[in-house]
């Protein structure tokens, strides 16, 4: 799929004071160990940690969705994307201590969700993935958000083959990017890294 930009985003735009008292909310709920492929029970647990290690809590704050929801649109529609988007899928509050990382991956599922609690889920797919970052990346070292983009749907991940771009953007940045878009976190060295993570749904693409 050939897009005129790979990513799209805001410098902080939200501010302190809001960042601030979601990680107050959130940091003590967030000890579940976060998975891969949906609810990770396709991995073994050694081999979940080798390609994420990271503690996560979920958020299904309206509030939370309101704030963010202007900017998924103005970033759908500025980018080129245009997307059909019809639902938001439930938020991550993710955080990373010394130490802990997520390997590259990609957040679009090879399919459409089936049989899934939330009726809204049913036959779609991710379609926009949304970063926010919550706190400033002066608090702590290393947690990088790294995007090897390719305009090739099928290239498999091959680092010699992606345009790699490291995004370390301020306290309330809010970084947009496809589903099917390559990226990681790189591991935190010192201090605590705290996000948030949204995913949009929608139709699959054919």
């Amino acid at each position: 799929m050939n897009l005129k930009h790979n990513v799209w985003f805001f410098r902080n735009v939200l501010d302190k004071t809001w960042c601030d008292n979601v990680i107050k909310k959130y940091k003590t709920y967030a000890v579940k160990k976060g998975k891969i492929g949906g609810d990770g029970s396709k991995l073994k647990a050694s081999e979940n940690k080798k390609r994420r290690n990271s503690s996560i809590a979920w958020v299904g704050d309206k509030e939370i969705y309101q704030k963010i929801d202007p900017y998924v649109h103005t970033a759908n529609k500025n980018s080129g994307w245009n997307f059909e988007v019809s639902w938001y899928e439930e938020m991550q509050f993710t955080k990373y201590s010394k130490g802990q990382y997520y390997n590259w991956h990609m957040d679009m599922f090879p399919q459409p969700y089936t049989k899934h609690r939330f009726p809204q889920y049913e036959g779609k797919i991710r379609k926009i993935s949304c970063s926010v970052i919550l706190n400033d990346p002066k608090e702590y070292s290393g947690g990088d958000l790294e995007i090897g983009h390719t305009n090739n749907f099928e290239t498999s991940l091959n680092k010699n083959k992606l345009n790699l771009s490291k995004y370390n953007l301020g306290q309330g940045s809010i970084i947009f990017f496809p589903g099917f878009i390559w990226h990681r976190v790189t591991p935190v060295t010192k201090g605590t890294r705290y996000s948030l993570v949204m995913w949009t749904i929608g139709k699959p693409y054919v």
